[in-house]
């Protein structure tokens, strides 16, 4: 079993302060991360990788900077980390960055399984993943609890409310 998962690098969200004299957000030198959603994703695709034998592979729209954070998800166990340089210095709306996607994932794959969060930590806009598995053709689970893949078929628990 061949997976992807996409990932976000952006804004730690916990470190975002709030400028008291004008209640303005506060961007300057908040560190960005891989966020929390996102692990979720890379961590239900190393269980189904152990457990298939399968290889696990990450991708990243983001800044050079982004590589770093690579560390990570390669110590949890990703066998391929693939970082696509953002072009245009994080002004890219969604629809640019599923196009750029689109075309890399192409090259790379094909793969069996695409996972990724709910949303990003810093936008929640929930665009990239589901756009992007409509132009890959391929179906489409969201708000998945838990995952499991028995025989040729993907078993997924989904939260209703």
């Amino acid at each position: 079993m061949k997976i992807l998962v996409l990932i976000k690098y952006s804004l730690d969200v916990s470190e975002i302060k709030v400028d008291p004299a004008n209640h303005a957000l506060r961007l300057a030198g908040v560190p960005e991360k891989i966020g929390n959603i996102d692990r979720n994703a890379v961590e239900a695709g190393m269980r189904l990788k152990e457990k298939h034998s399968g290889t696990l592979h990450v991708i990243c729209f983001g800044p050079e900077a982004a590589r770093e954070s690579f560390r990570d998800v390669l110590a949890m166990g990703v066998d391929d980390a693939t970082l696509v340089i953002d072009p245009f210095g994080n002004q890219a709306d969604a629809g640019m960055v599923i196009q750029i996607l689109e075309a890399t994932v192409r090259k790379m794959g094909p793969f069996d399984l695409l996972l990724c969060g709910f949303a990003s930590d810093d936008g929640y806009t929930y665009q990239v993943g589901p756009r992007l598995a409509e132009r890959l053709d391929l179906p489409l689970v969201s708000y998945v609890r838990q995952i499991s893949v028995e025989g040729s078929l993907l078993k997924a628990d989904r939260d209703l409310d």
